[in-house]
């Protein structure tokens, strides 16, 4: 009997077992992958050290309430009056108030590596602004324009 169950293939494993265990299987393997998604995100995630709420640590879904409720705000300034002036507010997120740590991530000299992203958006030639943020052309559409060129692709 247990060589027949080794040599079967995985459909014919499947048709013989019942719906209800195989939703049992799923339901298994769901939770175990959310218990290790948890798992990791609390104690080993590279900003596990980092003070905050379990939930916030855990899951979005505290950031996205707070947001609907229109308390994002309020709810930042408590938990930084609970946990301090470095807050973890997601699982992939953080907070600071502190002032020396905003001079050291956007002040003049940089210690900070940004990501290669944000410099494939920026313009040497203009001292480092992004490219076509207050460029003439850009700024000369009026709604007008705007309009007329959004019926040309339309017809």
């Amino acid at each position: 009997m247990q060589s027949d169950l080794w040599n079967m293939t995985w459909p014919a494993m499947m048709r013989e077992r019942s719906f209800l265990e195989i939703a049992q299987i799923l339901a298994a393997v769901f939770s175990i992958t959310l218990i290790s998604i948890g798992v990791y995100r609390v104690f080993f995630h590279p900003l596990s050290h980092i003070p905050g709420p379990l939930f916030a640590k855990l899951t979005h879904l505290w950031q996205t309430k707070s947001y609907f409720t229109g308390n994002w705000h309020n709810d930042v300034l408590r938990i930084h009056e609970k946990y301090g002036p470095v807050v973890r507010i997601s699982p992939d997120e953080i907070s600071f108030v502190d002032g020396d740590a905003l001079k050291r991530l956007y002040g003049h000299v940089k210690p900070c590596t940004k990501v290669v992203f944000f410099l494939s958006l920026t313009d040497r030639r203009r001292n480092g602004t992004i490219r076509g943020t207050f460029h003439l052309p850009v700024m000369d559409y009026s709604p007008l324009r705007i309009k007329s060129n959004t019926r040309k692709c339309v017809a």
